[in-house]
């Protein structure tokens, strides 16, 4: 076997089996590390947590980032909105314990306090601005920026009257930095509860300046090739073998990947070899199999199944001619739901037992048999069948809303005949049948 494809077979299970320590970041989404682009909205396992540990982890040499929210000893926030308190002396008072720790180094200022800063800022309505000037002062004098960050919002409460209530102050709070320099916010929320607030004219500055993680295709193959070839395990020769096999010799251009469709292509053939049958353009084919019903398909899908495809290959097929046997990709892509598919249930903690009692069902079928499933869990959806979690957004409507919330999330999605379909990245999980010869546009079958 050439030993140009064992280089580069390697090179892939060495390179997607761990994390860069240097993420990529594609262009339109660089604000999520830039201080003045307090908001980034994404959905599940778009990387908002990716990216808010890489700012914690003090990479960032401008700023000096420190975690607000999970707070890191308890904090019933939903048990202090029922005290009594409103939610942005919460927040306010979270925020000035934070700053206490990071400016003024003191571990004394932890959760055994925070009654006394909830009171203070509560009894003194000024106090937030005068101590924030003053930490403001500290910070500037010192030549730095401290960032707040906040993550994980969809533990703020178990229901949504008061999720909402806690977010829209979080957000007011954030508004009130602006006039500190030196302190800066940083907001990681999902989109399906920013939708929620979004119309608000209260954050209409931070609705029009967020960021939005929405990957594409060519960003998913500009982060593959960012990932293999800053992978410092992998040798001089497998990396030359790689830009070899795609490019005749040059370095891609990571930064020219998105836009260039033709080199997307070249990419993915290195590792493939040309497929046979109708697949106008192969590389689509795998973006398009990982895709939710909505067209997005997670950075950690696309890295897994190709990872997996590599390892099958090197497995089962080892003198193959090309890194990745078409075998591979098909096991890469069961492997690539089986993770998503959990990714969503422990995200969604409410969404386990309505696909879980879904198995066997063969698709695309009626709303109603979906529903008659349900049916066999409750007569209609009550919070306690979603355990210590938020609901779905829809549950009072019952389960016509409770289907909807699953079109939003992107496991369902409604076909024009009304019927509903689950696409494969959860289907293959879930053991879903699929009825005659129904096919998602992008998604025939891999041949070689």
């Amino acid at each position: 076997m050439d030993v140009s494809v064992e280089h580069l077979r390697s090179a892939l299970i060495s390179a997607l089996g761990s994390v860069s320590e240097m993420p990529y970041i594609p262009p339109p989404y660089r604000g999520a590390l830039d201080a003045e682009h307090p908001l980034v909205v994404g959905r599940e396992a778009s990387g908002k947590s990716f990216y808010a540990d890489f700012l914690l982890s003090g990479s960032s040499r401008d700023l000096l980032a420190v975690k607000v929210y999970p707070p890191s000893t308890q904090v019933d926030l939903a048990r202090l909105l029922r005290d009594g308190f409103e939610g942005h002396e919460i927040w306010r008072a979270l925020v000035l314990m934070s700053l206490g720790i990071a400016v003024e180094k003191d571990p004394g200022q932890t959760c055994r306090h925070f009654r006394d800063v909830l009171d203070e800022v509560r009894d003194k309505p000024g106090i937030f601005d005068v101590l924030l000037k003053n930490f403001d002062l500290v910070l500037q004098r010192a030549s730095q920026k401290l960032l707040l960050v906040f993550d994980n919002l969809e533990t703020l409460a178990h229901d949504w009257p008061q999720t909402d209530r806690l977010l829209k102050a979080l957000l007011q709070v954030v508004l009130e930095l602006k006039p500190y320099p030196a302190i800066r916010a940083k907001v990681f929320v999902r989109e399906s509860q920013f939708k929620r607030l979004s119309a608000l004219s209260e954050i209409a500055e931070l609705r029009a300046n967020r960021i939005d993680l929405k990957w594409s295709p060519g960003h998913l193959y500009a982060l593959l090739w960012h990932t293999v070839i800053n992978d410092q395990r992998i040798s001089r020769e497998a990396r030359a073998a790689l830009f070899q096999s795609a490019t005749g010799g040059e370095e891609p251009d990571i930064s020219a990947i998105p836009s260039d469709n033709s080199l997307q292509g070249k990419l993915f053939q290195c590792l493939v070899g040309p497929l046979k049958g109708r697949l106008a353009e192969p590389h689509k084919w795998l973006p398009a199999r990982l895709s939710d019903s909505r067209g997005f398909a997670t950075p950690r899908s696309f890295l897994t199944a190709l990872r997996v495809a590599a390892e099958h290959t090197d497995r089962c097929h080892p003198g193959y001619p090309w890194p990745v046997h078409p075998e591979g990709l098909n096991r890469g892509l069961a492997a690539a739901s089986v993770q998503r598919t959990e990714d969503v249930m422990v995200r969604l903690p409410w969404t386990r037992p309505l696909l879980e009692v879904l198995s066997g069902l063969m698709l695309p079928c009626e709303k109603q048999e979906i529903i008659d499933r349900w049916l066999s869990l409750a007569p209609r959806p009550v919070p306690e069948l979603f355990g210590q979690s938020l609901p779905p957004g829809r549950w009072q409507e019952g389960w016509t809303g409770v289907v909807e919330d699953l079109v939003d999330v992107g496991v369902f999605e409604i076909l024009g005949d009304s019927r509903i379909n689950v696409p494969e990245i959860y289907r293959l999980a879930l053991h879903l049948g699929r009825c005659g010869a129904f096919v998602r546009r992008g998604c025939q079958a891999v041949t070689t």
